[in-house]
């Protein structure tokens, strides 16, 4: 149910318990009752603002709210109005070849449906412990998935590890500096010492070279990953104008960042173990949360200004 309002610059107050009435809004005759002086408090001002009328209504769907009845205002909203309003993907990978298992990560995929599906998306397939080669083929199944053309958006959801610019695949080789001092190496890992060098040493020439192919190791870089959505050439054409929604719970890096505690801020900041479980199972958080970053446009791209 939503509830919207407008308002109309009025000679004379009008009081009304009607709440099938909308509330009619002219931004003109606001802005010609707004006073030329910045407001300066005191009563002696208050009669220079412009009187209003208001009115309310009850609608049932966010098309009828009133900045969709404009062409002026319209035109620059992206409307979500389907049903369902989009697919969503969701690759998750709890168990690797290399890396420690994700616990917890069911869990996320369980309460990301739940969420999804009550705000009328449709959950078009969980894809679960995927290579790096099967990831990239899995969005880009999705990115040309015919049903988005019935569709006003999509979401993507990543459970996995990461580093900076990738995201890992279960296959991700890990680089360990000294293989033959890891205790079982060839019954924990799926190579043997030997055959895990060979390609160690592969890996690392590889990235080198301008043909180099991050998911022969394991590695989505993410930039390809996304570019997979750009309408162009006839790729996801169905997605073309459409808002794009993407989520990855990986990191980015290897630095656990510091931490401050919660009851005290005069506390010494302390730093992040390996572990990170014993510091966030106590009252510290870390110095970096209560962020939300937005970029205007993708990395290492210019950013445009209309």
């Amino acid at each position: 149910m939503f509830k919207c309002f407008k308002a109309a610059a009025s000679t004379e107050r009008s009081d009304t318990s009607d709440p099938n009435v909308m509330i009619e809004f002219d931004r003109r005759n606001i802005g010609r009752g707004l006073p030329n002086k910045p407001y300066q408090g005191g009563d002696s001002n208050a009669n220079k603002l412009p009187k209003f009328e208001v009115k309310m209504r009850e609608v049932t769907v966010a098309s009828e709210l009133p900045y969709y009845e404009c062409e002026e205002d319209w035109k620059n909203i992206y409307k979500n109005f389907s049903t369902p309003k989009g697919l969503v993907l969701i690759i998750n990978n709890k168990t690797f070849d290399y890396l420690q298992e994700r616990c917890g990560t069911d869990k996320d995929e369980k309460n990301l449906k739940w969420l999804f599906t009550k705000l009328n998306y449709e959950i078009t397939e969980t894809k679960k412990d995927r290579t790096a080669k099967e990831m990239m083929d899995d969005v880009r199944e999705f990115a040309n998935n015919p049903k988005h053309a019935n569709a006003d958006s999509c979401i993507v959801v990543v459970l996995s590890h990461g580093a900076y610019d990738e995201l890992a695949g279960t296959d991700y080789l890990l680089i360990i500096k000294d293989p033959q001092k890891v205790q079982d190496f060839d019954k924990k890992y799926p190579l043997t010492v030997k055959k895990y060098r060979k390609k160690l040493k592969k890996f690392k020439n590889a990235r080198t070279k301008n043909n180099y192919d991050p998911t022969e190791y394991g590695r989505v870089d993410t930039h390809e990953f996304l570019r997979c959505f750009n309408s162009e050439n006839g790729n996801a054409e169905n997605l073309a104008h459409k808002p794009k929604l993407f989520f990855f719970q990986a990191c980015r890096g290897d630095d656990p960042g510091r931490f401050i505690a919660i009851d005290d801020i005069n506390e010494p900041l302390i730093h992040g173990t390996q572990a990170y479980g014993p510091i966030f199972g106590s009252n510290k958080k870390p110095i970096g949360a209560d962020f939300i970053v937005c970029y205007s446009t993708a990395s290492k791209h210019v950013s445009y200004r209309k």
